[in-house]
């Protein structure tokens, strides 16, 4: 199995950037439920990324 690296990341930040994008969408659509569900789900992969980023490299 392949180790864990930063770069990885990236792909949790560009999860929550889309979602981000989803929400302000659907603010300018005045969805504002999608738009609260959107910024829910954007910062849960923000900091999933972050911890990501924070984690110990697994012991092989």
């Amino acid at each position: 199995m392949a180790s864990k690296s930063a770069w990885t990341a990236w792909i949790w930040f560009a999860g929550a950037a889309v979602w981000w994008v989803s929400a302000a969408l659907a603010v300018h659509y005045n969805h504002r439920t999608h738009a609260l569900l959107s910024l829910s789900v954007s910062a849960l992969f923000f900091f999933a990324g972050i911890l990501w980023l924070r984690m110990p490299p697994r012991k092989p």
